[in-house]
């Protein structure tokens, strides 16, 4: 049974983590416009203290001006998307 609930519970975070990752995805092409070379992934510490219950993630990518771009996106499920350039 605590095996079940464990993989439940790992089920759910990716879960979670895809749906914020596709949201950051989403804020960038919103902001940014059409930004090449994007890449982001999901970071346990990041540049704020863990264990606030927000996902983390380290953004890179190349916007339409061919500037190279980089920071940090926290939100969460029901959240907005907040960086930190």
């Amino acid at each position: 049974m605590l095996l079940f609930a464990i993989v439940i519970g790992l089920v759910l975070l990716v879960l979670n983590l895809a749906v914020c990752m596709d949201k950051v995805r989403d804020y960038v092409a919103s902001r940014y416009g059409n930004a090449k070379e994007l890449s982001v992934h999901w970071t346990l510490l990041g540049p704020w203290a863990p264990g606030d219950n927000k996902a983390k993630f380290h953004v890179k990518f190349i916007d339409i001006e061919g500037n190279p771009r980089e920071f940090y996106a926290l939100t969460n499920l029901f959240g907005s998307v907040y960086i930190r350039e």
